[in-house]
Parts: C-alpha cells; sequence; structure tokens
C-alpha cells in the first residue's frame, strides 16, 4: 500500500539538520514507519513506530543512543517502549510482539505523516460498496445539519427579571415595570499561542557556550567586550571541570549561566577587574610564581624574555601556546590556560 509523508522546511528542521544531523536522520527513519491509521488490530496507535538495529538508521549504536535521547529531550518523540520495559502504556494494549524499540511521533512540525482516523470496525468484511456504518454517520450529520438549520440565530433565555419603578404624579402607589438588564462586555479576544525557536551561536575558545542573538545583546548592554570575553571564558572553565551534560542540567540556559556566575564570583570579590595599565612587572612575577609552584603531567610552563610558552610534554601533536607579558589581561589569560592544561600544585 502506497503512503507519503511530507516534509515541512522551517528554522527548527534547519536547526535539527544543522546541529543535530544524526538525530534528524533518526527522526526521518521514525516518520516513515510511524502508524498513521488508528483502531489496527495490532494496538498501535497513530504516530507509533518501531525501531530495529541502529545499522537501518546508517547509525552506529553510539550515535544511534545520543540522536534518541535528543530527540526525546527536543520533545519530537517519546519511548513507550525501550526493549524491557513499556514505559507510557500498558502491555496489554499491544497485540504483537516488539523485538526491538516502540517510539511515539509526537510532534509533526517537521515531518507530518498524514494522520487519518479509521472509521471501519476491525472485523468487518471489506466489499466495494461504503461500510453500513458509514450510512449511519450521514444520517446524524444530515440531522444535526437540520437542526442547525431551525434554529434561531439567538439564544433561547429563561424569563427576563422585571425591576419595578414607582411611577411619580399619581395619587395612587403605581409602579411600573421594566426590565432589569446586566451590562455585557465583550470578549477578550486571545491571541494564539505560538513557540518561538531561536537559533543559538557557539562562544569562546572551546565554542561550547551557547547564545542566541538576544541574549548576547543582552549582555554586551551590561558590559563591555573585554568583560564578556572574560565571562565566557570563566563558564568555558566550569563546564569544562563538571561537564556539559551536568552543568546543563542545573542550568536553564548559559546566559542564566553567566549571570549567575557573574554574581556569585563579584559577591566573593573575584569578579571581573580591568587592567588598563597591564603592569608587565606583575604579569612576570605571576608568570614565576606558577611555574614555581605548579606543574602538569602532560604541559610544562617555559618562562621567556618577552613571555612565556605552554609546551606539551610527550609530543603529541598538541599546539604550543604562547603569551606575552605585554598582552592585555595577562594575568587571567595565563591562569586560565594553566588551568585547562591541568596544572596543579606542587
Amino acid at each position: 500500500m502506497s503512503r507519503f509523508i511530507k516534509f515541512i522546511p522551517s528554522e527548527k528542521s534547519d536547526f535539527l539538520q544543522q546541529n543535530y544531523p544524526n538525530a534528524f536522520l533518526l527522526l526521518c527513519l521514525i516518520a516513515k514507519r510511524a502508524r498513521r491509521i488508528s483502531n489496527q488490530p495490532d494496538g498501535l496507535i497513530i504516530g507509533d513506530a518501531i525501531l530495529g538495529d541502529p545499522i537501518s538508521a546508517g547509525l552506529s549504536r553510539q550515535q544511534y543512543r545520543t540522536a534518541l535521547e535528543k530527540l526525546v529531550e527536543l520533545e519530537y518523540i517519546e519511548i513507550i517502549y525501550n526493549g524491557k520495559n513499556f514505559l507510557k502504556r500498558e502491555k496489554s494494549t499491544i497485540k504483537v510482539t516488539i523485538s526491538g524499540m516502540l517510539v511515539n511521533l509526537k510532534d509533526s512540525s517537521i515531518w507530518d505523516i498524514n494522520a487519518e482516523e479509521s472509521n471501519q470496525h476491525i472485523n468487518q468484511r471489506s466489499t466495494n460498496d461504503q461500510p453500513t456504518s458509514n450510512h449511519k454517520q450521514e444520517r446524524i450529520r444530515k440531522k444535526k445539519k437540520e437542526e442547525e438549520e431551525h434554529t434561531p440565530p439567538y439564544p433561547q433565555t429563561q424569563e427576563i427579571p422585571m425591576e419595578a419603578k414607582k411611577v411619580s404624579g399619581s395619587d395612587f402607589s403605581s409602579y411600573s415595570f421594566s426590565p432589569k438588564m446586566k451590562k455585557t462586555e465583550p470578549e477578550e479576544e486571545k491571541e494564539p499561542i505560538q513557540k518561538t525557536f531561536e537559533l543559538k551561536q557557539k562562544f569562546g575558545e572551546l565554542e561550547v557556550v551557547e547564545l542566541t542573538y538576544c541574549q548576547y545583546q543582552k549582555l554586551m548592554k551590561i558590559m563591555s567586550k573585554e568583560e564578556f570575553i572574560f565571562w565566557v571564558n570563566q563558564l568555558e572553565i566550569e563546564i569544562e571541570r563538571k561537564g556539559i551534560k551536568e552543568f546543563n542540567q542545573k542550568n536553564q540556559s548559559h546566559y542564566a549561566g553567566i549571570l549567575a556566575f557573574k554574581q556569585y564570583r563579584d559577591s566573593k570579590g573575584t569578579g571581573y577587574k580591568s587592567n588598563p595599565s597591564n603592569s608587565v612587572d606583575k604579569n612576570i612575577e605571576q608568570a614565576k610564581f606558577i611555574e614555581k609552584n605548579f606543574r602538569s603531567s602532560h604541559y610544562r610552563l617555559d618562562l621567556l624574555s618577552g613571555g612565556v610558552e605552554f609546551v606539551p610534554l610527550s609530543g603529541n601533536g598538541a599546539e604550543v601556546k604562547g603569551l606575552k607579558y605585554s598582552d592585555n589581561r595577562f594575568i587571567d589569560q595565563i591562569q586560565n590556560e594553566a588551568h585547562k592544561k591541568g596544572f596543579k600544585r606542587k
């Protein structure tokens, strides 16, 4: 039986394809295998897809697991059966043996599987004519349409409450009655909820800090370019120390991480401090202090006449990193470089 799925180009699809190509490839396979008709004998619902060997997706096992985790994280899919346990449904609802993994396609903003609700009974005998249930449905629709046509354009209301007012200029106590109206205010139109999806740009030497354009503009309004580079480098060190996955779990975003890190360091007196004079003597003194009191199992620190060099010990092809004493913010640079290259106190 032939079928088709529709690809919807958008910023979301471009972002997923450019930044997580393996996840994009796996999402294509899931959409291709996803069930588009409900009420089938196997108990699968619309969007269910059975996945097998990672080789069928053109991925290694590690790439397959990473891509699957990313699709779950971005809420494109959810895992129903992970090969051992049913996570989202009861086992009794599934009438087919699953040898691999069962997932459900939740988001159709990239791939539209052309879902269609089935209106036929499972055990109904197929004929060339339309099933009897369709005639019943048609009668119900016609009856509903006739009722709507004979319904008056205004809603039927209950008895209108009357308000009594005394008539002036009469010897007798008489009253006139008029309907007691209620003020009605027009209902405010609710704006449709729209999800925004902004692309992120990577910053820093290691390119692990990710910010959107709006977040970058907000930071540039409260700090200088040099201070921004300083806090990005500090955040990179913290991310490398904790690991990118653990850091992202504890922080909403890298933008929030920079602000929190800045506030904490400023309160401790170890925040950013401008150094326009850039004393060469202090820089040499700091370099000598690190060379004397710290060491690394992979690099050595050589003090030269005009600056310092971080030289790899094993000759593994790593580049020699050099800094000049006259460089702006030399002390911050040498401390960050020593930390990244594993220098520890002797």
